[in-house]
């Protein structure tokens, strides 16, 4: 899991996997009407998911929120004017009421993350020299300090990444695998135990030869299937 501006109570964004959460956005300057603080929401989605490592052509979802419904079109032109074309994401908005008054919109997104592109980072970050684009970026600081970061750190941190996804794939298969073989050993372990408890039932004309080894093969595959079903759980 990495995590975006992570503050005490809550972060910007969480990457889990291939997929990029943005917690809702809202408006720093909002003197401005529900136009403006919509620009300025998107160039703060914008910045979070470039540092996730993507952008807004591989949205999933998007949810935004207004305090009066009738702004609705106001919002849709900034909108508009911002998602991508051809690549736009499924969309809910509704009227709620926010956490202050002045706000006039919040926006939460969900997007797909492709690690392996590390050149992806460095389309993201502002040219030196680029000043209007380190002032789009929202936070100036960040952004210069983000100039500074060489090709190989950036490739280094994308094959990190890289790592950590692959590493997601194969805890994936393995808890699968472990499943499997819980549910094959409990099934020879409860066809066991039912063998035994025929055997039993025969008393005294038992075969106890074949009722020592279906006890022996129960109790085996008891702890197998316990031990398979830990490794599912993910517990030791």
């Amino acid at each position: 899991i990495k995590r975006i501006k992570s503050g005490p109570r809550m972060s910007a964004g969480v990457v889990h996997g291939n997929v990029c959460y943005v917690a809702g956005q809202v408006a720093d300057d909002t003197s401005v009407g529900v136009g403006g603080q919509t620009e300025q929401v998107l160039k703060k989605i914008d910045a979070i998911l470039a540092e996730a490592g993507t952008d807004k052509s591989k949205l999933l979802s998007a949810n935004i929120w207004l305090p009066d419904i009738a702004t609705f079109n106001e919002m849709n032109k900034a909108w508009d004017a911002w998602v991508s074309a051809g690549n736009t994401p499924a969309r809910a908005t509704v009227e709620a009421k926010l956490a202050a008054p002045q706000y006039r919109v919040e926006i939460a997104v969900i997007a797909a993350v492709f690690f392996g592109l590390w050149w992806r980072k460095r389309a993201s970050r502002p040219r030196q020299g680029d000043f209007a684009a380190l002032v789009q970026q929202g936070n100036v600081a960040e952004a210069i300090a983000a100039q500074a970061q060489s090709p190989l750190a950036d490739a280094a941190d994308a094959w990190q990444e890289t790592r950590h996804t692959m590493d997601n794939v194969k805890s994936g298969v393995e808890r699968f695998l472990a499943l499997m073989f819980a549910l094959l050993s409990g099934l020879l372990c409860v066809i066991s135990v039912t063998a035994v408890i025929g055997y039993v039932w025969d008393f005294p004309a038992v075969d106890w030869g074949l009722l020592a080894f279906y006890a022996a093969l129960g109790c085996v595959t008891g702890w197998f299937t316990r031990v398979q079903w830990r490794d599912f759980r993910g517990q030791k």
